[in-house]
């Protein structure tokens, strides 16, 4: 009966085993997959890029005479679009004989197509209309990681029209990288070239990039033929016995991929954890005997098997791309597998949510890309230039109807000069003052978009310093207003001084520029908590209504006075400043008796996630 129980549970425990080796088999080829569409996402963003039509214009153009202010622009203008465009690290204009023109890294000189076979080989590809995806390379004894896209800009944007020009981009690997990041970090996760060399790992193991993989003879001839993925197990040098599944590359869409072969080692301690601590639990409550214990182990194994391979199926499913897929979970169960589901449906109600937000956000982005780029600037100069136009030809009209104007009764005449005069010219300025306007916001919303990406120099910085600089700006406009201002005892924190220089002024800028006729009073001061330090920022002015606290950090929002100049980014601006030193803002205030702007910063923000750095 002993031997009957230790079949039994064999059988469960092997049945259990194969069905969590293909989970992990679908989990790898979701990965690989992942990787494949970030890589789909800069193929396409070079194609957007070379059809872009100031960068044509710019071309088409003579480049060889630009002055040090004009390469700026053309250089930030290159930065700009390349936030829009994919995950790009460095961006440069070429033109047909492979001069560097222009790139978004200012000043960047040197003989580009000289310095590696690659660019060479990028260059001639987009030189032969076509477009061009490099495999990854490791350059010098870093092993520093670069992937070139090429594409050809044709003249006028059409395609198979001449060859005006190169666009080349070098792709930001770390966004690879992240998405190794997001397995299990108890998961070795390895990303191979073709010839068995580790290319990609998570950030944890990074010292094994540019080292041959040990079982890549295993894993090929796995993989061979017509299968995606590989499972098998391997031991380590300590005895780990581990679970080896592997994803070959497969493309996505029109992207073909270079036949990378991503790789997971699961450890089976961890694999199987869930399962041990059921049993476990089972077999002390189960001591009435090795019948009946080896009876419940033969029970639960079956048992756990069917949920689990229930549960296997309905993640391939979701991994397909059907969002609606969700786990069964029997009324009342209350044991692991059941808190797996409920965990699994939690987890899938979050991601269908974000997969539409991200759906949406994409559409926006590609819009707001457009509309920035061709259909909001082109209409803007045009307007700008056709009223000033419209101005000189007024003035030409108004002397030509002279004589005209003088066989007019007086009531004629003094209605067409008003015309001439006051009505047209007021029509004039408004359309001049609304464009300027207008081409501000976008200006601002770029320069947003620029912030999110500026690397940060962590040092660290006496805030009351700079507390007591923003102050001494601001010293004609505290004096004007009687402002009485206390400031407390602050802390030395880890910091981008020029940040925190901007977040102190633009908050302290807003409690001035919107106090009321009475005198002013400010109060600043922190707190420390919980790895965290948290400055405040208190005022006696108007105060904000309860219903629109949360506008006041939104873009081109401005809650309070009208006649206050400027955008409404101020605080936008302070946002993205203080997330990105891993903390948060936030406002309380009373009407008509004042505010108090409060911002935490992470006590170690070098330390955070790269997003934050």
């Amino acid at each position: 009966m002993l031997l009957v129980g230790g079949m039994a549970f064999y059988v469960g425990e092997q049945n259990i085993r194969d069905q969590l080796a293909e989970y992990q088999a679908d989990s790898a080829l979701t990965r690989m997959q992942g990787v494949d569409r970030t890589l789909f996402t800069a193929y396409q963003g070079i194609k957007v890029l070379a059809k872009d039509r100031r960068l044509i214009d710019l071309v088409s153009g003579d480049l060889g005479t630009l002055g040090n202010s004009r390469e700026n622009e053309v250089s930030d203008y290159l930065e700009e679009i390349s936030l829009l465009t994919g995950p790009w690290r460095v961006v440069r204009l070429l033109d047909t004989e492979g001069n560097l023109l222009v790139s978004n890294m200012p000043n960047e000189t040197g003989d580009l197509i000289g310095a590696h076979p690659e660019y060479e080989s990028a260059f001639q590809a987009a030189m032969g209309k076509r477009l061009y995806s490099s495999d990854l390379r490791m350059i010098g004894e870093e092993k520093n990681r670069s992937m070139i896209f090429a594409a050809p800009i044709h003249d006028d944007g059409l395609e198979g029209a001449q060859v005006v020009g190169v666009v080349m981009a070098s792709y930001a690997w770390p966004v690879v990288v992240q998405l190794l990041d997001a397995v299990s970090p108890e998961v070795n996760v390895t990303l191979l070239r073709d010839d068995g060399t580790v290319i990609g790992t998570s950030s944890a193991q990074s010292d094994r990039v540019g080292s041959e993989y040990l079982n890549w003879e295993a894993v090929q001839s796995g993989i061979s033929g017509s299968r995606s993925r590989a499972v098998g197990d391997i031991t380590d040098e300590d005895g780990t016995n581990s679970l080896i599944v592997a994803a070959r590359q497969s493309g996505y869409l029109g992207y073909a991929g270079h036949g990378w072969t991503l790789v997971m080692e699961v450890p089976y301690k961890v694999l199987l954890a869930p399962m041990y601590t059921l049993a476990w639990r089972v077999g002390v409550t189960g001591l009435v005997g090795v019948l009946l214990l080896c009876l419940v182990l033969y029970i639960t194994g079956m048992y756990l098997a069917r949920p689990i391979t229930r549960m296997s199926q309905t993640v391939r499913t979701f991994s397909r791309g059907d969002m609606t897929s969700r786990v069964e979970i029997a009324p009342g169960g209350n044991d692991e597998i059941a808190e797996l589901g409920r965990a699994f449906n939690a987890m899938a109600e979050d991601i269908d949510f974000y997969v539409e937000q991200v759906r949406e956000n994409s559409k926006e982005v590609q819009a707001f890309a457009y509309i920035v780029s061709h259909d909001l600037r082109a209409p803007l100069v045009n307007l700008k230039g056709f009223s000033t136009e419209i101005g000189y030809s007024m003035d030409e009209l108004k002397a030509l109807l002279g004589p005209a104007i003088a066989t007019m009764n007086q009531q004629q005449q003094a209605e067409v000069l008003t015309i001439l005069d006051e009505d047209i010219p007021e029509a004039l300025q408004f359309i001049g003052s609304s464009v300027e306007r207008m081409d501000g916001q976008i200006q601002a919303v770029l320069k947003l978009s620029r912030l999110g990406r500026k690397e940060l120099t962590w040092e660290q910085v006496d805030s009351a310093l700079v507390v007591k600089q923003v102050l001494s700006s601001l010293k004609h406009q505290l004096e004007d207003k009687q402002f009485v201002v206390k400031v407390r005892d602050l802390p030395s924190v880890e910091a981008d001084a020029f940040a925190l220089e901007q977040i102190f002024g633009n908050l302290l800028d807003n409690a001035v520029k919107y106090q009321a006729d009475t005198p002013g009073q400010l109060e600043i001061w922190s707190t420390e908590a919980l790895q965290e330090i948290t400055f405040h920022i208190r005022d006696n002015g108007p105060g904000i209504d309860q219903a629109n606290i949360h506008k006041v950090f939104e873009l081109f929002r401005r809650v309070g006075r009208a006649n206050i100049p400027g955008e409404g980014m101020g605080l936008a601006y302070v946002k993205t400043l203080v997330r990105r030193h891993g903390g948060r803002i936030w406002c309380e205030s009373v009407l008509g008796k004042g505010s108090t702007f409060s911002f935490s910063l992470a006590e170690k923000p070098s330390a955070q996630p790269r997003e934050l750095a």
